[in-house]
């Protein structure tokens, strides 16, 4: 379970991903800026199969990792907190690409910066450096 500001999210045994609360930049990554009231499942082509063992969330962006250690990021892209190399707003989960092989055991999300854990190793990115 991750608690935030405006929305949360949690994981079930499955390793599917549920998020709720306010939707504003796709934060919830439901494809849209709607609001959830209660718990909803998290969807999207791209993370079609994938089990998710971590989440976190931040003041107006996501994130998550998979069974693989690929981390995804959405929501506000804004400060590049996202880790997409653009500042649009991501409405369902995308893989952060530059990410991908690191292997990744945690992620945490500030307001406007993401950080995540690799074996001795911690990756940053937005604020102003992305």
């Amino acid at each position: 379970v991750a608690a935030g500001t405006k929305h949360s999210m949690a994981l079930s045994t499955q390793g599917d991903m549920f998020s709720w609360g306010h939707g504003g930049h796709g934060r919830l990554g439901h494809g849209a800026c709607d609001a959830a009231m209660r718990p909803t499942k998290i969807s999207s082509e791209a993370a079609e199969g994938s089990k998710f063992k971590f989440v976190a969330v931040g003041e107006a962006h996501s994130a998550s990792i998979d069974s693989l250690g690929q981390v995804w990021c959405w929501g506000a892209g804004s400060f590049g907190r996202c880790g997409h190399g653009e500042e649009t707003d991501f409405l369902v989960p995308q893989v952060v690409t530059s990410m991908i092989g690191k292997s990744c055991s945690q992620v945490a999300l500030g307001v406007c910066h993401s950080l995540a854990l690799t074996r001795g190793r911690i990756w940053s990115w937005g604020g102003f450096l992305y």
